[in-house]
């Protein structure tokens, strides 16, 4: 090992508790109470801290500010801090390996340079040198200003590049013209503004751009929530006024529910997704011939009722390939021949293991599975014989898989908790599979950790998967400070990724556990399914489950346990910490949703309610409040160590959220455990992705209420 880490008490002068834990008692700024009530179904619900979601307010502005005084000092002075960001900021030094994309009949690399900035390498060939190296300044980048998604277009004349601007969700699209014979790159008068998580879709021609985007597209509505939709066509050099819509959704915008779409990549045909989660329904515009699309082509339903998840694998001449959870919750591969729109063919038919991802690379179909999470990869004829599984290098997770039907090179990521990424290429025509590049961690050594999976039971028997890496050495003895982390909300997998935040806390002597509870994927619809609407309780009791298990087990105790999550785990941290609170030394509710009774009216929340519930419905009303974070804090309760993080920018989350479940918890805590929060002026939803200063103060923060002090 590079460093030597122990566990000490903090350095702080402070009372201290049992154990090598203290505890320090912060003058929190007073919060004015509203008199806001509202009913629900009959019943009283005070809401006081509502003149919080008034974000431009100069009141709310002040209330802040304040928080922040106390955070941000309190935060700065922790032990762990300095050593902690030192470590996070060599790593964001690394060059990342990057994801590897076939677009345009070229290659193109997005990787993070050793500044920490990052460039586009595009070549012709895997093995060749590049042709174009592109970084912020190539693209005209401004200083808050970073780089989302983007595409080549045929022949790699133009690079359309999304751009977002201080954390917002929100982008624009550019283009720029590619340098060939002497002549510079060009930044283009294209702009397509308002998007929000897509990138448009070149057109076999080059020179139009498909895209869509949510009917309210004004960033500055905050409260405006995502849904409904319209998809259009730029050609280059139009205004943006004059783009043709293909299609518009004014249906699903009456329901809260979304519209997207993509492009195959042969530029043929627009497949249109409506709904949410796992219940979408498809249709599709047959442009015909890709370099003389049809614009006023109709749109022909692929299958009428909201049925299932669905994602495009790509299309074979006029056979469209998805794999979906239509009738097989563990996913299935199924054909759909453009002359026949709803009979659709099975080709790769359910299994006992979850089909995550599925491509259409060649002439073959290659299939990615989860075998209680861990990663898999098979290779099939297109008529759904099984040809091979392509060699991994050992238990983890593919993090990235691309390919398209006009080569036979599959490129894919892998890494694991304590496995550094790397980037792959398997030729589905010969077999043969090598490493393009892995990710060099400074003093990495791969016999000083262990990963391990176990599986525990929940509250009600049921079998939940977990992952527990630590360093070889640790000695379990049931003091060993642990971060524990979960998700478990709209189908999403907790996959064994390498992660520096979590790197960097296993290797100071920490534990991380991930636990896989239900609410995710990790074993197709069934597990959603088990964690959502009035089953959402299986999610938490499955959390609690996890911290009582690495209890039990002597993995740590609960005066050495943290807890953290983001988003829907923000929300998973909030309602484990209101219900047990006595398990658990820390709790990092990161961007998270606490009040679930008003989110479903801002943002992001109208396509969230399908999962936890409406309020508006007496019956999820029930369900909602019996758990919802801000709603079961209790006067005098003693809280676990508690930092609320969010980004005053983030416009997926309302930031209030944060702001009135930290107000709250600060006027009910019966102990002198800390509630901090912690409010990030720039910065949006996934903030926590790239500022490591912030990932600096949570690891900080969990270490000093655990135990964990780092040092050089």
């Amino acid at each position: 090992m590079n460093r030597c880490f122990r566990q000490l008490a903090s350095l702080l002068t402070v009372p201290m508790l049992t154990g090598c834990v203290a505890s320090v008692q912060l003058q929190v700024p007073e919060t004015r109470r509203g008199d806001t009530v509202d009913d629900y179904h009959g019943t009283s619900i005070p809401d006081p801290y509502r003149w919080l979601e008034t974000l431009d307010s100069d009141e709310t502005k002040a209330w802040v500010a304040a928080q922040n005084a106390v955070s941000v000092p309190y935060l700065d002075q922790l032990p762990a801090r300095g050593p902690f960001l030192e470590r996070l900021l060599e790593l964001r030094a690394v060059s990342s390996v990057g994801e590897l994309r076939r677009q345009g009949g070229a290659w193109v690399t997005r990787r993070r340079k050793v500044d920490g900035g990052f460039e586009l390498l595009i070549r012709n060939s895997l093995d060749e040198s590049p042709t174009h190296r592109l970084d912020a300044t190539t693209l005209g980048l401004s200083g808050d200003e970073k780089l989302d998604g983007y595409r080549l277009s045929p022949g790699a004349k133009y690079l359309g590049f999304a751009v977002s601007a201080g954390g917002s969700e929100f982008l624009e699209f550019r283009v720029l013209q590619l340098a060939s014979a002497g002549r510079p790159h060009r930044l283009l008068h294209d702009r397509i503004p308002g998007l929000k998580f897509s990138t448009p879709y070149w057109t076999a021609d080059g020179e139009h751009l498909v895209y869509w985007r949510y009917l309210n597209a004004d960033p500055a509505n905050r409260l405006e929530a995502d849904r409904g939709g319209l998809v259009a066509v730029h050609r280059l050099g139009a205004s943006p006024n004059d783009d043709r819509v293909l299609h518009r959704d004014e249906a699903t915008e009456a329901t809260g529910l979304s519209t997207w779409s993509e492009l195959t990549a042969d530029g043929r045909f627009v497949v249109l997704f409506f709904g949410a989660g796992n219940a979408v329904r498809l249709s599709v515009i047959d442009l015909g011939d890709p370099l003389r699309p049809d614009w006023g082509a109709p749109v022909v339903e692929l299958m009428h009722a909201r049925e299932g998840a669905h994602d495009l694998m790509g299309c074979r001449g006029g056979t469209l390939y998805f794999r979906t959870t239509r009738a097989a919750p563990l996913g299935r591969v199924v054909a759909v021949d453009i002359d026949r729109p709803t009979a659709w063919r099975t080709v790769i038919a359910e299994g006992e293991h979850l089909l995550q991802q599925a491509l259409v690379v060649g002439d073959r179909i290659v299939a990615a599975y989860r075998r209680d999470v861990k990663a898999a990869l098979v290779v099939f004829e297109p008529d759904g014989t099984e040809i091979r599984e392509v060699p991994l290098p050992g238990i983890g997770s593919t993090f990235w898989l691309g390919g398209t039907p006009d080569a036979p090179d599959l490129v894919f990521g892998f890494d694991s908790f304590a496995v550094p990424p790397r980037l792959m290429h398997h030729d589905v025509d010969s077999g043969e599979t090598r490493t393009l590049g892995t990710r060099q961690i400074p003093g990495f050594v791969a016999g000083d950790y262990v990963s391990r999976q176990v599986f525990y039971e929940s509250k009600d028997g049921t079998r939940v998967p977990m992952f527990i890496t630590s360093r070889s050495d640790i000695v379990l003895d049931g003091t060993t400070p642990s971060l524990l982390y979960g998700y478990g909300a709209s189908g999403v997998v907790s996959d064994p990724i390498f992660r520096d935040d979590f790197f960097t806390w296993i290797e100071a002597g920490g534990i991380v556990a991930v636990a896989n509870v239900r609410g995710g994927g990790e074993y197709g619809d069934a597990w959603y399914e088990a964690g959502r609407l009035e089953k959402k309780q299986n999610t938490y009791d499955d959390f609690i489950a996890a911290a009582e298990y690495l209890v039990a087990e002597r993995f740590t105790s609960p005066r050495h346990l943290s807890i953290l999550g983001y988003s829907n785990g923000g929300l998973l941290v909030g309602a484990v910490m209101t219900q047990r609170p006595e398990l658990f030394a820390a709790a990092i509710p990161v961007v998270g949703v606490f009040d679930a009774l008003r989110f479903p009216t801002t943002t992001a929340g109208p396509r969230w309610a399908r999962s936890h519930g409406d309020p508006a419905i007496p019956e999820q009303f029930r369900w909602i409040y019996s758990w919802s974070p801000l709603h079961r804090i209790e006067d005098g309760a003693c809280y676990p160590a508690t930092l609320v993080l969010t980004a005053a920018n983030d416009d997926l989350v309302h930031p209030s959220q944060s702001y009135k479940f930290a107000a709250r918890l600060q006027t009910a805590q019966g102990c002198a455990h800390p509630a901090v929060l912690r409010v990030l002026e720039s910065g949006g939803h996934e903030f926590w992705r790239w500022n490591q200063e912030a990932n600096a103060e949570i690891l900080a923060f969990a270490a000093r209420h655990t135990g964990l002090t780092a040092a050089r």
